[in-house]
């Protein structure tokens, strides 16, 4: 099975195939990562820190480590932040690193409908450590492990690309989409070959229901129902789910996954579910996701867990009070937000 396993990893880090984005199942705690259009959507500042680890089963799993700050400069109508993600991937530790600066500018066009474009600008590096790659010519009977003919490559390569993406609100409903690798790099660790990252697409909206009379005790009681479709060269999916908040105990539910539509060699396209929980205040969010497989890939896996940590901070009370906009994907508990 171990074996099975290094060849599969091998595969998926082929040089000559096309990487897809790091997977994160809470896209709507980590705003960095859904769309640059929630760059500074808040009042105030922002922090917000993600971790994941998917298929722990599997020696070398994938981790994902993300980071970023912004904040709303209401002078500017302007949100701006910056953020830092590191995924990690495989046995020739497959590391790729972002560093990106996001841009948003709030547009009123009327009292209850919102327009927000957001632009995005990140360098991303990878890190590949060929020493060790196990290839098929290193693979012996007898258990020991002889030199690879293979060429080795670059350990290291980088290059910057763009993000853009729009918002639309209207009261607590939201709908948006975002493009990302418009520059669409060279990935490819040798000089000589071209393996272009593929454009990912991403749409995504929701509505958020409040329960009446929590503003007033600077409670929440919500639920939220929210979906994202993305597809980047031959991949896609579908995230739907949503969850509600009974301050301070949030819990939720998701599926991944399109079965009816995708099938892959005569197997339905179901992915996972995802089980969410987590603490929530005005200022302060943390929440646990377990992706529960449900894919063929269920008893070899260990699914993945992942944990998303937000604070507030800054927030102008009573620019909170005379500015309307909805809550959406982002943790951003606010009794002001709805009239």
């Amino acid at each position: 099975m171990k074996k099975i396993t290094y060849i599969l990893l091998l595969l998926s880090l082929s040089l000559n195939l096309f990487s897809q984005d790091p997977q994160v199942s809470q896209f709507y705690f980590s705003p960095y990562y859904l769309a640059p259009s929630f760059a500074g959507y808040t009042d105030g500042t922002r922090i917000s820190m993600l971790y994941r680890n998917q298929w722990p089963k599997i020696q070398k799993e994938f981790i994902t480590y993300g980071f970023s700050a912004d904040h709303y400069f209401a002078g500017l109508k302007s949100g701006m932040g910056i953020y830092f993600m590191q995924d990690k991937a495989g046995v020739g530790n497959l590391t790729t690193q972002n560093i990106a600066f996001s841009y948003s500018y709030h547009v009123s066009i009327t009292k209850n409908w919102y327009f927000r474009p957001g632009l995005q600008i990140y360098y991303q590096s990878r890190f590949l450590d060929f020493s060790k790659l196990t290839f098929g010519d290193q693979i012996s009977l007898s258990g020991t492990n002889p030199y690879t003919i293979e060429t080795p490559s670059m350990e290291k390569i980088g290059y910057f690309d763009f993000a853009t993406s729009f918002l639309v609100e209207y009261l607590t409903s939201w709908t948006g989409i975002a493009i990302d690798h418009l520059a669409t790099p060279n990935q490819s660790f040798y000089e000589m070959n071209e393996s272009k990252i593929p454009m990912t697409f991403k749409f995504f909206g929701g509505y958020k229901r409040y329960q009446k009379g929590d503003q007033a005790k600077f409670k929440e009681n919500s639920i939220t129902g929210m979906f994202l479709y993305k597809a980047q060269g031959k991949y896609d999916q579908l995230d739907i789910g949503g969850y509600g908040v009974h301050q301070p105990i949030l819990a939720g539910l998701w599926y991944r996954g399109i079965p009816v539509l995708k099938s892959y060699k005569g197997y339905q396209n179901n992915e996972a579910l995802v089980f969410m929980f987590g603490f929530v205040n005005d200022k302060f969010t943390v929440v646990y996701s377990y992706d529960l497989t449900i894919s063929r890939l269920k008893t070899n896996t260990g699914g993945a867990n992942e944990i998303t940590v937000n604070y507030l901070f800054n927030q102008n009370m009573k620019l909170k009070k005379k500015r309307k906009k909805t809550v959406v994907a982002c943790p951003k508990y606010d009794p002001y937000q709805v009239d």
